[in-house]
């Protein structure tokens, strides 16, 4: 659904909104597969080989589950197994007290290394396994699972008592290797991948979609599995949606229909990658309807956010046509507000104006551009002298709050 429709109501998406989208197999203009880290299978060695001994401590505490231990213990000993290198990966980056500004990031890093040294199936199984555990760091400080660098002795104790379970069916733990900038690496190589490895890392997901999180991953990473995308709200309840990155549900989704399904609006997801990809995945309509949507909503809670949000519409058929301009001319505009038309518009208004907080307009929106007609023109007061609480400052005010909240055409 990238370009589609024909004449005034075409849609291309801008080369810029290509690059950043979440690839899907089942699309034109499957782009090709992104590049490794360098020497990321060198790298992750290298990591793991300087804590290997606190790894081991982990790895035999009492309060890290027998199963996992064992599967990173094969892991380490040669036997590629998806669990054990999920969990390897998962206390070797905190033990050598990476943090998200590490470069190269400890998420794309791990990931890479699975891809080159096992291949894309196996890196999608292990990215799947990592959902269903979780480690319980007393050294973590941060929501994103990694230690600040004190590097003190007490820091490297409470490091070594970290331990390492299965994530119980009520938590939602989303920590530092669940980035979108790791989920886009992985899902666009599995988009580019030949039919067989597809096949196969379909295969190996599919038998670990367990856990919550583990579902959402799995129908993220594996947008046409279509059975996998509709469990996430299946069952009202089992999946707190609002308690993911709202990226990973957004961007599997790949039918008209599925947003409303979904029911989880755009909220801090207004961003390009998620917008191209749903744009992608479920077409220019529903799309806007959720720009619309979001537009009204409590996210937008600065001219900055409104401004980027307002920069989604002009590029899409339909937004383009606003009516005269205050020039009188009647070519195409690039006001984006007044799509859908008042009819169609859950209010009866156009979709930006109903927003107490939108601002940031462009200067073509007939609320801020067009002349109003000398028949409804409000004689102005006289002002008053300037200075002291009887100032105009107030009348203009007081002006300004009684503005219409809807377009002179709507």
């Amino acid at each position: 659904m990238i370009d589609t429709g024909s004449g005034e109501d075409a849609f291309v998406m801008p080369e810029g909104w290509r690059r950043v989208r979440h690839a899907r197999r089942d699309r034109g203009d499957v782009p090709g597969a992104p590049g490794l880290v360098a020497d990321a299978v060198e790298g992750a060695r290298a990591l793991v080989d300087a804590v290997r001994d606190d790894i081991e401590v982990v790895l035999g505490l009492p309060g890290t589950e027998g199963g996992i231990a064992e599967a990173a213990r094969a892991h380490l000993g040669g036997e590629a197994n998806p669990l054990g290198a999920a969990a390897i990966a998962y206390i070797t980056a905190p033990l050598n007290e990476m943090s998200e500004f590490s470069e190269p990031p400890p998420d794309r890093l791990f990931i890479d290394a699975l891809v080159a040294e096992h291949g894309i199936a196996f890196a999608a199984r292990a990215w799947t396994e990592w959902a269903g555990i979780y480690a319980d760091n007393p050294a973590c400080i941060r929501a994103t699972g990694l230690p600040v660098r004190l590097g003190t002795e007490r820091r490297r104790a409470e490091l070594r008592a970290m331990t390492l379970r299965r994530h119980r069916t009520d938590e939602l733990h989303c920590d530092w290797w669940l980035t979108r900038e790791s989920g886009r690496a992985l899902r666009g190589r599995l988009a580019a991948a030949p039919e067989d490895v597809y096949a196969e890392a379909v295969a190996l997901v599919g038998d670990v979609r367990d856990h919550p999180l583990q579902k959402a991953v799995a129908a993220y990473l594996l947008p046409t599995r279509e059975e996998w995308v509709e469990d996430l709200w299946a069952r009202p309840g089992e999946i707190r949606l609002g308690h993911l990155p709202g990226w990973l549900p957004l961007c599997a989704l790949g039918r008209p229909h599925q947003p409303a399904e979904l029911g989880l609006p755009l909220g801090f997801e207004c961003r390009r990658d998620v917008v191209a990809t749903l744009l992608d995945g479920v077409g220019v309509d529903a799309v806007v309807r959720l720009l619309i949507e979001a537009l009204d909503g409590p996210y937008m809670t600065g001219t900055d956010r409104t401004r980027t949000l307002l920069g989604f519409f002009p590029p899409l058929p339909g937004t383009r046509r606003c009516g005269p301009s205050s020039s009188g001319s009647t070519g195409p505009r690039s006001c984006p507000p007044c799509w859908p038309p008042p009819a169609a518009s859950p209010c009866g208004r156009c979709g930006c104006c109903r927003s107490r907080r939108s601002r940031g307009r462009p200067s073509c929106c007939p609320r801020t551009s067009a002349p109003t007609p000398a028949s409804r023109r409000r004689s102005r007061p006289a002002s008053r002298p300037s200075g002291g609480r009887g100032s105009g400052r107030s009348s203009t005010r007081t002006r300004a709050s009684r503005r219409r909240r809807t377009c002179r055409r709507c």
